[in-house]
């Protein structure tokens, strides 16, 4: 079954399947599941690449990080009372304004990569074997069952 959805989707549905356990899954199920894991997978590893090569690319100069780390230090000291001499007032309001723009420019950038629309070619598992896997995994809420069965179940 070919099936189109966002990136952002099929993620989610790989990390949930990733993560889960097969205790309840007979063997064909359990290959079934990995089949489908192994289509989703690229579209995942891209997705989380794109991600955090947009977060790299969008930083405005090669010390952001060290400014970074320095304005959380300030905070710090901020909450703990204490004086912080290694970055002015002045400065630490100018690198928040500058985060700011970063963080907008890296949201823009993940919401495109994140609702590009994507295909995928699976085999859909049954509504029973869904039951077997949701039976298997203790801690899925019901909003992992139907996120997983928006995607993958006939």
């Amino acid at each position: 079954m070919k099936k189109k959805t966002k990136a952002e989707n099929v993620a989610q549905v790989y990390n949930i399947l990733n993560a889960s356990k097969y205790s309840k899954l007979n063997d064909d199920e359990r290959i079934a599941l990995w089949k489908i894991t192994r289509v989703m997978k690229p579209v995942a590893l891209k997705l989380k690449d794109d991600i955090q090569d947009a977060a790299q690319h969008m930083k405005s100069s090669d010390d952001f990080d060290q400014r970074l780390a320095l304005a959380r230090q300030y905070e710090q000291a901020q909450r703990d009372g204490k004086e912080f001499d290694k970055l002015s007032k002045e400065d630490y309001d100018a690198f928040i304004q500058e985060w700011r723009e970063y963080s907008k420019l890296v949201d823009t950038a993940v919401k495109e990569f994140a609702d590009e629309e994507v295909e995928i070619d699976i085999e859909p598992i049954t509504e029973e074997t869904l039951s077997r896997l949701m039976a298997s995994n203790d801690s899925w809420t019901m909003e992992k069952a139907v996120v997983v069965s928006d995607i993958i179940v006939e």
